[in-house]
């Protein structure tokens, strides 16, 4: 995987030195377009599963990369309350 930092490129893992892995943070939004039948707790649920599913691809991403233990949905806090 490769993430841009700034101007340069850089690599969550190296692909020679597996035990040199670097810990990353991934920022996931979702967001919703809300028409006049909309249901806002509806909307609230859909951001949260397109979220979720984010979380769950960066995931199975990751464990084909590396060996690493279960792979499990990261617990998304709802940053509305």
């Amino acid at each position: 995987m490769v993430f841009p930092t700034n101007t340069r490129y850089d690599t969550l893992y190296s692909y020679r030195h597996p035990q040199r892995r670097r810990e990353w943070i991934a920022h996931i939004q979702a967001g919703a377009i809300f028409v006049a039948d909309s249901n806002p707790d509806d909307e609230q649920r859909e951001c949260e599963n397109k979220a979720a599913a984010l979380a769950r691809a960066i995931d199975l991403a990751e464990s084909s990369f590396l060996e690493i233990p279960e792979v499990t949905t990261p617990r998304i806090n709802n940053v509305l309350e």
